[in-house]
């Protein structure tokens, strides 16, 4: 691939990009000096502290979980403006305070907000289950008129290196040319049920060939809540967990093995059953994944990098030194080492089946809607 000529310095055009993130921002919604030199001295910015710069109303709203605000949405106790306004106003005070966006899309999200307020006052229902729901996205789809840099000063301008007659034609698309993971997250298992509920009754499958045809299987959900409700009554059998204490590769640090042990005392104390996970080394997981991550000998990420002339960070020098790309019949060795490793852990998964307090009834239910 060539790599255009640099035609400015990265530093500035990186400062320029770092302006015009915060330029989006309205006056009203600024931190002042005083406030930003505050916050750098604080170990917590969550909570009471950024909400110090929010107000009231939209502290009520962000405060929320997912469930609460899509209902609130869908019975129209709060508009989709609302929502959004509170939001991008958290949005705004985060990054002030935390430079942790890459891009803020203010006046897209209200603009939207409006539309969709504008639909619900016309046709007296939602477009859909996650009607007026923000989101956040990660910095690999491409969104219309939108930087999709993932951090690369050279990617300002385009949509992930894509030369600029090319750029800003596709919305809302994840990279098909960059096979990596984009998952869900959420703050509570209620939201992420429901945008795997609504994600799942769109049918995926239809659009992509990559995707399992699974739907959702609310017997399954109902299963678990029984189990999870009933504890260790004759009703039904307890669910039984298991514990990761060290994947023997990193020690968890007191405050984190404490916190594990309050979890496993109140699950136990719920009245379910909960093992030591004792899975195949991680260590071989570890040492297959990062060979596969580095294949290219750091070649990629160079490229990416003299696109704008910035050198890498201080941390990364080592670790991504350039070196020879691993020769292809070691990649495919690789290969079979982690199907492998995959395999001998579906087997000490399977193992768990057999002891005492086991998870046979949930698995036998999986199997006979996996089959039917």
């Amino acid at each position: 691939m060539r790599v255009p000529a640099v035609s400015q310095a990265w530093e500035e055009k990186a400062s320029a990009k770092r302006a015009s993130i915060l330029g989006v921002i309205p006056a009203k919604w600024r931190l002042t000096a005083s406030d930003l030199e505050r916050a750098a001295k604080q170990r917590d910015l969550t909570g009471a502290f950024i909400q110090e710069f929010l107000d009231q109303e939209t502290v009520t709203i962000v405060t929320q979980d997912t469930a609460a605000i899509v209902s609130s949405l869908q019975k129209r106790d709060l508009s989709a403006v609302q929502v959004a306004t509170a939001f991008c106003q958290a949005s705004a005070i985060a990054q002030q305070i935390n430079n942790c966006l890459h891009e803020i899309f203010i006046e897209q999200a209200l603009s939207r907000a409006r539309e969709l307020d504008d639909y619900f006052s016309k046709n007296n229902k939602p477009v859909g289950p996650l009607h007026g729901l923000p989101v956040s996205l990660k910095d690999q789809y491409h969104v219309k008129g939108i930087d999709t840099t993932m951090g690369y000063v050279g990617w300002i301008g385009g949509n992930l290196g894509v030369k600029e007659e090319q750029t800003h034609q596709v919305e809302s698309l994840l990279v098909k040319e960059l096979l990596s993971l984009v998952g869900l997250m959420s703050t509570s298992l209620e939201g992420l049920e429901i945008t795997f509920r609504s994600l799942l009754s769109s049918e995926p499958w239809l659009h992509d060939p990559a995707v399992v045809p699974i739907p959702w299987r609310q017997d399954i959900v109902d299963v678990t809540n029984q189990r999870l409700a009933s504890r260790s009554t004759t009703e039904s059998t307890p669910l039984k967990l298991g514990i990761l204490w060290n994947d023997g590769v990193v020690e968890p640090h007191p405050p984190v093995r404490r916190g594990l042990s309050i979890v496993v005392d109140a699950v136990r104390n719920a009245g379910h059953t909960v093992v030591d996970w004792s899975p195949p080394k991680q260590t071989t997981a570890k040492r297959v994944h990062v060979s596969f991550l580095f294949a290219d000998g750091a070649h990629d990420v160079h490229t990416q990098l003299r696109r704008s002339g910035e050198p890498l960070i201080p941390e990364l020098k080592k670790s991504f030194q350039l070196r020879d790309p691993i020769p292809l019949l070691e990649y495919q060795n690789l290969t079979l080492q982690g199907l492998d490793y995959e395999r001998e852990y579906y087997d000490y998964w399977n193992s768990t089946s057999t002891d005492e307090g086991k998870i046979w009834s949930y698995v036998n239910t999986l199997e006979e809607l996996t089959l039917s």
